[in-house]
């Protein structure tokens, strides 16, 4: 399924960037999985760290 930017007024360059990028396979990559919590506690700091963790990996996220 391919994204299409919606072209008109009000719409940002980057967005059709971004919809290229996408259906080229381009720069874009997924996180990896970090599972959802159940319920209702708070994340633990190793849980948030874990979260940071993937979005770093996957170049999401400035590394430290």
């Amino acid at each position: 399924m391919a994204v299409t930017p919606v072209v008109g007024a009000g719409y940002i360059v980057a967005v059709q960037d971004l919809a290229q990028q996408i259906n080229g396979g381009g720069a874009f990559t997924p996180a990896a999985n970090v599972p959802q919590l159940t319920g209702g506690e708070s994340p633990t700091e190793a849980e948030f760290n874990a979260l940071l963790t993937a979005l770093k990996a996957a170049g999401l996220m400035e590394a430290d």
